[in-house]
């Protein structure tokens, strides 16, 4: 449940000076989603204007059926003059594609909508729900506001989150609150296609254990990824309400690295290490389950060498433990690195020394798809072997019942070969 605190005076101030916003306009048309921002929006303007206040519900595969309802439920409790819309962000090319811009596409396709029915219906202005506390976020969808002439009159007041939750809470709005919900396309990988497809398996409860995010330590990094601070916030409250945890609500999964700043041109002067330290400090912010650096990836044109590499794991591995966040290292370096296995080898032992929480386990070693080398399952079993490493109590355990571990816990030999035992059944 969400605290709402006693409402300030200075909320009582923001709070008139939206009434007073709203007043100003002859008529308004309110782009109404049913969300805690544009339901309380819809509510104030309707209580200011009257019928000239039209609240207005995009439909559309990427919103969520049961927003719908309760963006009908509160414009039939509440006496709202309301209309649902159809748009169709989907079919253009921009948008499925899914780039760090989507939200742009989408936002252009509903004003571009909203700004017609208002034209055709005679209505001053178009208005949006956004608030004071997106005014620093990376928001794509802002540029198309502007380009249409979208008015924001709850930024315009000064009216944070917190401060909506508390006066929707005065007004009786079933919305005060609702956790923050992002579109059911923002759960769709970048640049992986968006489709009616995966929006419908998505809002049908296709299960989501980690979300993944690459981030960064700079907000201009962040921006390069698709994603800022309040959209991860409203990544991890979602995954959280999906309950999927038997055992704690850690929900985040992050790949981190040096180098990304540099490789986005996002590093404002700022050595390197610097940045990545301070991405550990975004990562710590939403109690992650996991945090991966792979250094030896993601920076290549900042690390020439074996040395270098192994210099930057030893490095991320110190400030993730200084830090507090359970920080792995991908060992690994790319093709036209300076680098080979052997400078790998060394890396891992000196991890394995200093208490790496985990490494990778890419099968060969060899991941095909990025063209980069890392470790396989091998060389954990290495590390287990010559630190005098013990798995996890549960997972030793079922390893001893499979028969495929004895009570040392190392692997019991097969008898034969499985992959060719197999191959003469075939024959």
């Amino acid at each position: 449940m969400i605290e709402t605190p006693a409402t300030a005076p200075d909320v009582r101030e923001r709070e008139a000076a939206l009434a007073a916003r709203l007043r100003s306009l002859p008529s308004i048309v309110v782009a109404y989603s049913g969300g805690v921002d544009s339901a309380y929006l819809a509510w104030v303007a309707t209580r200011e204007l009257g019928s000239r206040a039209l609240c207005v519900t995009a439909a559309s595969p990427s919103y969520p059926e049961c927003h719908r309802a309760m963006a009908l439920a509160i414009a039939r409790d509440f006496g709202l003059r309301h209309e649902i819309i159809q748009t169709d962000e989907l079919e253009r090319p921009e948008y499925r594609a899914n780039a760090g811009d989507r939200c742009y596409y989408c936002k252009h396709e509903l004003f571009s909508r909203l700004s017609a029915l208002a034209r055709e219906q005679g209505f001053a202005a178009v208005a949006d729900g956004t608030n004071a506390d997106d005014r620093g976020d990376y928001r794509p969808g802002r540029r198309a506001a502007r380009e249409f002439g979208v008015v924001s009159p709850l930024d315009e007041a000064g009216l944070t989150k917190q401060d909506i939750r508390t006066l929707s809470h005065e007004a009786g709005l079933p919305t005060w609150d609702e956790p923050a919900s992002a579109c059911l396309s923002s759960r769709v990988p970048h640049f992986s296609e968006v489709t009616e497809e995966k929006l419908r398996a998505i809002e049908q409860g296709a299960p989501v254990d980690l979300v993944f995010q690459s981030i960064g330590g700079t907000q201009k990094t962040n921006e390069s990824f698709g994603v800022s601070l309040s959209l991860l916030r409203e990544a991890m409250q979602a995954a959280r309400s999906l309950k999927r945890g038997t055992l704690g609500d850690n929900v985040m999964y992050f790949e981190t690295g040096q180098g990304s700043s540099l490789s986005a041109g996002a590093h404002h002067g700022c050595d390197q290490q610097t940045l990545e330290a301070r991405a550990y400090g975004v990562a710590r912010a939403y109690e992650p389950l996991l945090v991966n650096t792979v250094v030896g990836f993601i920076g290549p044109e900042y690390l020439f060498d074996g040395k270098q590499i192994i210099r930057a794991g030893l490095e991320d591995h110190f400030c993730g433990k200084l830090l507090g966040v359970p920080l792995g290292v991908d060992v690994c370096y790319t093709n036209h690195a300076e680098a080979d296995q052997d400078d790998m080898d060394t890396l891992l032992t000196l991890l394995g020394a200093a208490g790496v929480t985990y490494i990778m386990g890419v099968p060969g070693a060899d991941d095909v798809m990025l063209n980069y080398q890392s470790t396989s399952f091998h060389d954990a079993l290495y590390l287990r072997e010559v630190m005098g490493l013990k798995r996890a109590p549960e997972f030793e355990a079922w390893l001893e019942k499979m028969g495929i571990a004895g009570a040392d816990g190392r692997l019991i030999p097969a008898p034969q070969t499985p992959l060719l035992a197999l191959a003469k059944e075939l024959g």
